[in-house]
């Protein structure tokens, strides 16, 4: 009961401290255009710089190469759930327009 719970707090926390986090700046600088994107799990990437680009082994790509190597034989699953991913190239873009979009917005709060 105790891992479960300290997991669920680990998770708590995490999301909280996000959130607390946004909430500061929202109050603290309410003048300052600004806009907070959390981009779900990202993977490696589609187009650019090369497809299939990764520079690090967590999440997905950290589960198939254990998989791969024989490190993960089994995992249990549940089916009915998708994950949410979306490849590092289209975040990165995505980040970098909503930053241009917001920078060049003529509209005040």
């Amino acid at each position: 009961m105790s891992n479960i719970l300290a997991t669920v707090l680990r998770i708590m926390q995490y999301t909280f401290t996000k959130r607390l986090a946004e909430t500061l700046v929202a109050h603290e600088y309410p003048a300052l255009p600004v806009c907070i994107a959390r981009p779900s799990i990202v993977t490696p990437a589609w187009r650019e710089p090369l497809p299939g680009w990764v520079d690090n082994l967590n999440g997905p790509t950290g589960i198939l190469v254990a998989g791969a190597k024989g490190v993960i034989r089994t995992m249990l699953c549940n089916g009915d759930y998708h994950a949410e991913v979306i490849p590092v190239d289209m975040a990165i873009n995505g980040l970098i327009v909503i930053g241009y979009k917001i920078g060049s917005s003529q509209r005040k709060r």
